[in-house]
């Protein structure tokens, strides 16, 4: 029992190893909605130094390559103020995306803040379905998608890029406005596959891709 108890004040003496960070955050969190194709987006972070002593931010780390952190002085001093300005570039992203950069200073036996972006990115059309599908028993039919425009933004929808060219592609306008019509008939269907089928879509002045999926078995 009693190396028990040593173990268990080792743990809770470690606990408390950590100190409290100089630098205190108005937000640790932040949540957005973008439209598909919309530029970048730029958060920001305030952050003050609690601390009777400068403090130096030694690294700014972002979780994947579409998240920029920048800070416009890296020595904090004492009682001042600054930001972290994260850019989060989307690109062709859509739905619910999560962004994290973490922030170390050289305070000894501080562990690093940590910002969080949670973006929902809403589609600019939608597909309907997203994949058709064909077995060696059917004829060479084409299988129709249909798409929609979500975005409030003006939407133009570009010729489709295959993977091979196991099918032919027809793209038209649909019976309502803002709507267009896919079809997808493949060439053969004797032997199974699998193709991506790749919808370019201009949305304001950028452009977005979808995908959708033709499948033989």
């Amino acid at each position: 029992m009693q190396l028990i108890r040593k173990a268990g004040l080792l743990v809770w003496v470690a606990a408390f190893t950590t100190h409290l960070s100089a630098l205190t955050w108005e937000r640790v969190s932040q949540e957005f909605t973008l439209e598909a194709g919309a530029g970048d987006l730029i958060a920001e972070f305030p952050f003050k130094n609690e601390r009777a002593k400068a403090v130096t931010i030694t690294e700014t780390k972002a979780s994947c390559g579409c998240t920029t952190p920048t800070v416009d002085s890296r020595v904090i001093p004492a009682g001042g103020k600054g930001v972290i300005k994260v850019t989060y570039a989307p690109g062709d992203r859509v739905g619910p995306q999560s962004s994290l950069v973490t922030i170390t200073t050289d305070e000894a036996g501080v562990a690093p803040a940590t910002l969080q972006m949670h973006i929902q990115i809403e589609p600019a059309i939608v597909l309907t379905p997203r994949l058709v599908l064909w077995t060696k028993a059917d004829e060479l039919v084409g299988r129709t998608i249909s798409i929609k425009r979500m975005s409030k933004a003006p939407v133009r929808v570009l010729e489709p890029k295959l993977n091979g060219d196991a099918l032919t592609v027809d793209l038209k306008p649909g019976a309502e406005p803002d709507s267009w019509l896919l079809t997808l008939t493949p060439k053969a269907v004797e032997t199974p596959f699998t193709t991506k089928v790749e919808i370019p879509v201009v949305v304001g002045e950028r452009t977005v891709t979808y995908s959708a999926f033709a499948v033989v078995r």
